[in-house]
């Protein structure tokens, strides 16, 4: 498998820019479970690593968190920080957005938090970057906390499997041809020994096929889990 490096990923989402809002048609559905499984609606703190235009952001802000909730994110591009920003601005003093340079062990500066939010961003980064921002979310939440994250995953169905086997292909081809995203089977990327998932599935919208996550660290109290 071939992965973009953090400049080049830098370059091809500041040249993206609004235009990544485009993928909403497959996205939204996953994050609509996204959203209910890891029960906004009673977060008081949240970060988001990658939050790209600030879609979700607004969105999480605008209609589902409570109006005393904080929210803090980063992305890697300047542009894409810039779009959050601005997209945010209206809620004031609640949310910091700031760029970082895609290290996943340097962003929540000792900061913790009751929700950690990522989206279609660990199918873009390296498994041992992957690891590293898993072990860093397990630290950085709060007793009780929850870890929400969704990605592009292989398809089951015949249509869902042949978009993924030619995403990967693409993939292998050149990572910049699908702005380094690859489908990944998330729940396998979350260490049992570490985590409890609370809630797993897949979404296909448009025969693209995202898989949704839910998980706490094992250590503090994980409803419905084992």
């Amino acid at each position: 498998m071939r992965y973009l490096t953090r400049t080049a990923a830098r370059r091809i989402y500041d040249r993206i820019g609004a235009l990544q809002d485009t993928q909403a048609f497959y996205e939204e559905p996953a994050l609509d479970v996204l959203i209910r499984e890891g029960h906004f609606d009673t977060a008081t703190s949240v970060f988001e690593f990658g939050c790209g235009t600030g879609r979700l952001a607004a969105r999480l802000l605008e209609a589902v968190l409570p109006a005393e909730a904080s929210y803090v994110a980063c992305d890697i591009s300047p542009k894409m920080v810039a779009l959050a920003r601005q997209r945010t601005s209206r809620f004031g003093p609640r949310v910091r957005i700031f760029q970082n340079d895609g290290d996943p062990q340097a962003v929540f500066d000792g900061q913790r938090f009751d929700r950690i939010v990522t989206s279609y961003v660990l199918d873009l980064l390296r498994p041992d970057e992957t690891d590293a921002f898993l072990e860093e979310a397990r630290d950085a939440l709060m007793p009780d906390g929850m870890l929400c994250v969704t990605s592009i995953t292989p398809g089951r169905t015949f249509p869902a499997s042949a978009i993924s086997h030619a995403w990967t292909a693409l993939n292998r081809l050149s990572p910049v041809l699908t702005g380094g995203c690859r489908p990944i089977e998330l729940p396998e990327t979350l260490a049992s020994d570490i985590w409890v998932v609370t809630h797993s599935s897949t979404v296909v919208s448009y025969g693209i096929a995202s898989s949704v996550v839910v998980a706490a660290p094992r250590t503090s109290a994980a409803p419905n889990g084992p």
